[in-house]
């Protein structure tokens, strides 16, 4: 049996597991939820909040929070890191960020415990073994400097750290630097033009995180000192209007316990805003005692999960070999060419898609056997659309956020993920009723629009806010902007025939995208991404994620003979290990090493995630190209003019490398799978600036997208 064979039973047996368990992983109403990782940042967090907070509450409010601050403490100390420090997740390494908030904690925690005896019904767990291995990793990592340097220019982070570490005695007040949290109280459509220190959904830090160091360390001008003090009562009425129903700002445990244990600090224990913190974090702790990074990526996740149920089949709207007819050597394309295309689609039962009957044998082959509601999914997704302007960001309506609980908002790319995500079900649903349809083409034009509106002038897409600066996570992205590319190519024939006024507009802004990330391009073929990174990189980044996505996007497109898309393809190629995978993630025994400081010397290995994302981006080019090599042979004499022999003829060696790299991939994922890997994530999530997370749900979405894309080239 050769590996093509061997690696087709393989991808058979191993698709029809994942999507068993991924249909089986629905929620009663039809939807994914997901589970973020537990987060020893965002508990550590959480146990300053509650703790600052917890002597100056009501009586009758005690009794809950106090035993939560026993089992964080408990969590926290039980997941120490042999060398001293903590990482944002479980399977993180140790970073200096989330030591230090560790310290905090556990100093406030004690000092609460110490001061109000009578506020817990047991001992707070004995944090001094613990705390001086802790201090010892920060002071061998650098100190506050190292801290500083971490974050760079971008106080989002940095500074609530150090103001944590402050109300721990760790620092003095005026090592933390001042946030100007008067200029809140100019209208919201000012703040891009204001060079805020922090990047756009971190305004409600800002406010608390700001009034606390003016509360602690008042400056010394006047001036500021008088302006400072009679903003402090209209900023507050912004951070109240701002905070959500759940109590917690973009349903993030670690920004609603800075805000938490800020105010809380300067005496207003009572106010709304914290009492509303207060009950979100005292909702979103875990059994064991530990708190995740946010409360879900519901909305995402669903998005992800229809599309490796639903991405690779029936796709005739959406999908695109890309290939325009051929043309001849002045740049026309002959009748004698169109004619013989006409012919070979009829012959070979191609439809208007281009997609051979082959290729949609192979589609219907790995369709779930197992059935579900689709119909459901596209009206809970319906729901999740946001309706009004966004009281956050300001955004217009139209937009998706990553969960459908109250704090989310909305960003692009969850928006073109949902879009995405309700073509491909509308295309396989067999049962969405006609009124259904026009729902959802309603919402996609709206979701469109949002969209257009959002784009920067460097024609690519940021996360929130246009024009908001270039600190991380506000600049354009590349995975956002291909994202929404692919978006605007699956939909823009059904929005401009219901909306022909935007048919420029969409041109325009489609056109300016492709030229964004053509310019952005790194010099070695891969792309950087916004919210994703990987610990192991020098700068903490993944190019095999932004490379993927970006590459699937042109693929998906039309472009995968792109001179752009070659660079990307041979760099993925490059990144293939000998084991068949990519990416890199610590090893079980690193991960149990004893070595002092073992975060140094942990060896990383291959991801199920990346392995997936550049899995399915090499077979998306590999398709495009296998069509294209299909498709000559009914043009010119002998078959041997026009573009599609000018592809194939460009295109050979590199075909026959992705045909040669997809099957080693497939293997690999496959002894993943059958290993359990798929089962639980690897930190590769970038939450915040630089907060690490995994989400159980991206392994097993990756890796089903992944197969049905390999098994049209296998």
């Amino acid at each position: 049996m050769n590996q093509i064979d061997s690696s087709s039973q393989t991808l058979s047996s191993t698709l029809e597991r994942l999507q068993t368990e991924l249909i089986d992983q629905r929620n009663p109403d039809g939807h994914w939820v997901g589970q973020l990782s537990s987060s020893a940042l965002a508990t550590a967090t959480a146990i300053s909040a509650i703790a600052t907070a917890l002597p100056h509450l009501a009586a009758t409010e005690q009794p809950d929070l106090g035993p939560l601050v026993i089992r964080a403490s408990n969590w926290l100390i039980d997941g120490q890191n042999p060398d001293g420090g903590w990482g944002d997740t479980p399977d993180s390494v140790s970073n200096i960020a989330t030591t230090m908030l560790v310290i905090a904690a556990s100093e406030i925690a004690e000092k609460t415990a110490d001061g109000n005896p009578d506020l817990f019904s047991a001992a707070i767990p004995e944090w001094s073994l613990a705390r001086t291995k802790a201090r010892a990793y920060v002071d061998h990592a650098g100190g506050i400097p190292a801290l500083r340097k971490r974050y760079g220019r971008d106080k989002t982070f940095a500074v609530p750290i150090l103001m944590n570490y402050a109300l721990a005695g760790q620092v003095a007040w005026n090592e933390v630097s001042a946030l100007p949290f008067e200029l809140t109280v100019f209208p919201q459509a000012w703040y891009r033009w204001l060079r805020l220190p922090v990047v756009s959904y971190a305004i409600p830090a800002l406010v608390a995180v700001g009034q606390a160091i003016y509360f602690h360390r008042k400056p010394r001008n006047p001036v500021v000192r008088f302006l400072r003090h009679l903003a402090v009562g209209r900023s507050l009425q912004v951070l109240q209007r701002i905070q959500p129903a759940s109590g917690g700002y973009l349903e993030a445990i670690p920004l609603t316990s800075f805000i938490v244990m800020s105010l809380a600090s300067t005496g207003r224990t009572n106010h709304a805003v914290v009492q509303g913190g207060l009950r979100f974090l005292k909702e979103t702790i875990r059994e064991e005692g530990s708190w995740p990074i946010d409360t879900n990526l519901a909305t995402w996740v669903t998005s992800l999960a229809v599309h490796g149920l639903d991405g690779w089949s029936g796709e005739s709207k959406s999908w695109s070999t890309g290939f325009s007819l051929p043309e001849d050597e002045e740049g026309t394309t002959t009748d004698e060419e169109k004619e013989a295309s006409e012919a070979s689609r009829v012959e070979d039962g191609r439809g208007e898609d281009g997609r051979g009957e082959g290729a949609r044998s192979q589609a219907k082959a790995c369709t779930p056997t197992a059935s579900w509601d689709r119909v459901a999914c596209i009206r809970w997704l319906l729901t999740c659309q946001h309706s009004e302007r966004h009281p956050f960001t300001g955004a217009a309506p139209g937009g998706w956020g990553w969960t459908d609980l109250s704090g989310a908002v909305p960003d692009a790319d969850d928006t073109p993920g949902a879009m995405l995500a309700l073509r491909r079900l509308e295309e396989n649903a067999a049962d969405v009723p006609d009124d259904l349809r026009s729902d959802i083409l309603s919402a996609v034009t709206l979701g469109m629009e949002w969209l257009l509106d959002l784009q920067n002038r460097d024609g690519g897409w940021p996360t929130f806010c246009k024009g908001w600066g270039k600190l991380p996570f506000d600049r354009s992205g590349s995975d956002l902007t291909a994202h929404v590319l692919r978006a605007i190519h699956a939909w823009r024939a059904d929005v401009v025939s219901q909306r022909p006024e935007l048919a420029s507009r969409i041109q325009t802004a489609y056109d300016r995208g492709w030229k964004y990330l053509e310019h952005i391009q790194n010099a070695d073929g891969s792309w950087t991404p916004l919210w994703f990174g990987n610990q192991f990189h020098p700068e903490e980044e993944n190019p095999i994620y932004g490379t993927s996505k970006v590459l699937l996007a042109f693929a998906k497109c039309g472009r995968g003979d792109s001179e752009a898309a070659g660079s990307a393809t041979e760099y993925l190629l490059s990144c293939q290990s000998e084991s068949g995978g990519w990416g890199k993630r610590l090893s079980d025994p690193n991960r149990e090493s004893n070595h002092a400081f073992a975060h140094q010397v942990k060896v990383p290995v291959d991801t199920v995630e990346e392995t997936a994302l550049a899995l399915e981006a090499l077979s998306a080019v590999g398709i495009s190209l296998g069509e294209c090599e299909s498709l000559k042979s009914g043009f010119g004499p002998n078959g041997r003019s026009g573009r599609y022999c000018r592809i194939v003829e460009k295109n050979a060696n590199r075909l026959a490398q992705i045909r040669d790299a997809c099957p080693k991939g497939v293997e690999w994922l496959g002894t993943a799978v059958h290993n359990g890997d798929h089962t639980g994530g690897s930190p590769i999530g970038l939450y915040f600036a630089k907060l690490w997370y995994d989400e159980r749900m991206y392994p097993i979405t990756f890796a089903t997208a992944a197969l049905r894309a390999a098994s049209f080239i296998l």
